[in-house]
């Protein structure tokens, strides 16, 4: 889903049209029609390649299950293999495309509008990976290969996860799309649960992300002339910014999921909470993460295969993580980075779990009543100040990698580090800046509140142990309809508009 006023109107209209059609056994397909009207009103080229991708998949998936079943394993074996070249060939085809449109350097229409289907496929990266991960589990005889192409074409189009995910499993989701003809629309409290995703999601994205994007996105691209505090914040909004713009679409995705009966994965589970760089992994872009582990890292032998080979199967992983974003410098220098912490992570904590504890080999039990509750309590206090110290240098390894990613070019971020870090001469002082880009007054204020709001609902989730529309909906009626009417007006009168932004646009749609 977007932020638009088509995404609303389509929605408005695509309810009644799901519930009121009869037979039931019709849903699939209803939502399989609008989910290629949405991709046709992204750009109405889009549907071309979502279409040939469809079907070549389809195809490939029943022959490969006929191998599977009867022919000789190398046979389904090089069959998946072309497959998965081809497949993963053509997201390094469009990432170029990119490129090449770019800089319009051609002049042939026929090769222009080639490169323009390719451009314009919404959610590319997204259905392509979903259908390795599909063609992968036939050849591992987890699934059978799908004969009702319509069900293939939905789990690769589903509209609300089309343009940037979350990345799903076949089987989990085709189970919902077979039950869907026993739903009805109030039944217990999905349609309470889906409005309060999709109000966090709106939250995160209008009042909060969208509100940074006009600072970041300026300064990031030129940082000449900054003040090397103001660098540093700016750093800061864009690590709050990508955060809330990615977590916000992800919420937006499940809770309008959830108006149609189907439970997408969760993506974000308070990431910046995280204590280390591999646990941030597993609550950061959750289905990409579990993606590369299940169909990359384990198949190159994931930690099996001793120490070393499980540090080159990590950074494999991660360039693959960073160039699937974009090839380019800055996106391999993001995954390096993330390649290097999570190295090094893995070599901390095997040396911390391979090590005795000197405080208690050869300890005595003299003294022990009296100095349990003591040690007890010592031992609370250094592991709550162990944990605090990993999650601000956790939160500060991450947000120095996101400059990579953030920056236009590998060029500019080496500037904007430097800039950042060395003192040097013409810039100019953080208040004076403040004033010249006008984050001052209520502007500041705002972005205050939206990271205080943001900061306070992960620790709520953390401290509950659940997504906070989940622990949302847990609080009393009054209480929970207050808190709902003062968020829809701060989205609706604080939210960034204006003429010539964009609202509908989210950060991982380019992706």
């Amino acid at each position: 889903m977007t932020f638009s006023t088509f995404s609303f109107v389509f929605l408005a209209a695509l309810i009644p049209v799901y519930y009121l059609v009869r037979p039931r056994f019709l849903r699939p397909y209803v939502l399989l029609a609008a989910s290629w009207v949405f991709c046709y009103f992204l750009h109405y080229m889009a549907p071309r390649t979502l279409l040939a991708v469809s079907a070549a998949v389809y195809a490939g998936g029943l022959l490969l299950g006929l191998c599977v079943e009867k022919g000789p394993k190398l046979l389904s074996r090089c069959l998946l293999f072309l497959y998965v070249i081809l497949l993963a060939g053509s997201i390094i085809l469009f990432k170029k495309s990119l490129t090449i449109l770019n800089a319009n350097v051609l002049t042939n229409p026929v090769l222009i509008n080639s490169l323009i289907a390719l451009y314009f496929a919404a959610g590319y990266s997204y259905y392509i990976f979903q259908s390795i991960s599909y063609l992968v589990d036939i050849y591992k005889d987890r699934i059978r290969a799908e004969k009702n192409p319509a069900y293939l074409a939905l789990y690769l189009s589903f509209f609300p996860k089309l343009v940037s995910g979350p990345l799903e499993r076949y089987d989990t989701f085709t189970k919902q799309v077979r039950s869907l003809s026993s739903l009805r629309l109030l039944e217990g409290r999905r349609l309470s649960y889906a409005a309060s995703w999709m109000l966090y999601g709106y939250f995160l994205k209008v009042f909060v992300a969208d509100r940074l994007s006009g600072y970041t996105s300026t300064m990031m691209s030129a940082p000449e002339g900054h003040a090397r505090l103001t660098l540093l914040l700016v750093s800061l909004m864009y690590t709050l910014q990508i955060y809330c713009d990615f977590a916000g679409y992800s919420a937006i995705a499940v809770g309008t999921a959830k108006i149609f009966g189907i439970d997408l994965s969760m993506n974000f589970d308070t990431p910046y909470l995280s204590s280390n760089i591999t646990e941030f992994w597993r609550r950061w872009h959750m289905s990409l993460s579990s993606w590369l582990r299940d169909y990359v890292y384990i198949p190159l032998g994931g930690s099996r295969k001793g120490l070393f080979r499980k540090c080159v199967n990590t950074m494999i992983v991660f360039i693959i993580c960073g160039l699937w974003h974009e090839l380019g410098m800055g996106f391999l220098v993001w995954g390096l980075l993330h390649g290097v912490y999570s190295v090094i992570d893995s070599l901390v904590r095997r040396r911390k779990g391979g090590a005795a504890d000197p405080k208690t080999a050869g300890a005595g039990t003299g003294n022990a009543a009296g100095n349990a509750a003591g040690s007890a309590a010592a031992k609370t206090a250094a592991k709550t100040a162990a944990k605090i110290a990993g999650i601000v240098v956790t939160f500060a390894a991450v947000s120095f990698a996101w400059i990579f990613f953030a920056c236009p070019d590998l060029d500019t971020a080496i500037r904007f580090i430097h800039l950042m870090l060395v003192p040097g001469q013409g810039q100019t002082t953080l208040a004076a800046e403040a004033e010249a880009i006008s984050l001052y007054g209520t502007k500041a204020v705002l972005i205050l509140i939206g990271a205080f709001l943001t900061i306070l609902m992960d620790l709520i989730s953390r401290w509950k142990e659940k997504q906070f529309p989940v622990w949302f909906m847990e609080i009393p009626y009054g209480i929970r309809y207050a808190v709902s009417i003062a968020a829809i007006l701060a989205i609706l009168i604080l939210g960034i508009y204006g003429p010539g932004y964009n609202a509908g646009k989210f950060l991982y749609m380019q992706f």
